[in-house]
This record gives structure tokens, sequence and C-alpha cells, in this order.
């Protein structure tokens, strides 16, 4: 059995395209507006504090991106059964375990 082949207008498809390539844009905006921050801002932190602060804050900034990263979304889990449960002594165990897993 044969398949009707749908046909696309051009201008359908160029305005496809058009709204495809301006949301692209929107979104990598603040990538791009970061990546010029950091450029700016690397020179003048190390004018500024030397670099061993700069070491230090780099360190430091490492360690928590991987904090957060490898949490696997405890606080999430911990906040919709905290929502479920109304039994308050538990939800206080419940919190006190998330805060010190995540230190």
């Amino acid at each position: 059995m044969k398949k009707k082949l749908i046909k696309i207008s051009s201008s359908n498809k160029y305005k496809n395209l058009f709204l495809l390539l301006k949301n692209s844009a929107l979104l990598t905006m603040p990538s791009v507006i970061g990546i010029l921050l950091a450029l700016i801002a690397i020179p003048v932190h190390l004018q500024v504090n030397g670099k061993v602060d700069y070491g230090n804050y780099i360190f430091f900034h490492f360690i928590i991106f991987f904090g957060l990263l490898l949490n696997f979304g405890i606080n999430k889990i911990v906040t919709i059964e905290i929502a479920k449960d109304k039994n308050i002594h538990y939800n206080v165990w419940t919190i006190c375990y998330c805060f010190i897993f995540n230190i």
C-alpha cells in the first residue's frame, strides 16, 4: 500500500526554520554572556586578589559543583516524600538526614 506524501509548503518550512534558529539563539545567549563575563572577570580577579585566592576560588567551586551534581536529586525526593507524609517526627529526621548527606 502506497503512502500519500504530504507536501509542506516552502514558506511553512522556512517559518519553522526561522523559529528554530530564533529559539536556539535565545537559549544560547545566557551561556555566551557567561563566557564573556568570565573572560572579563578572571583577569580582574587575578589582578585584584592574586593567584592563590583565585586558585582557592576555583577549587571550592569545583567541590561545590560536584557536590550538587552528585547528590542525585535527593532534595527533590525528600521534598516530595514530606509532602505526602504528615508525620512531623519522621519529617524532621528526613530533613536532618538530607542536610547531613548533602554536606
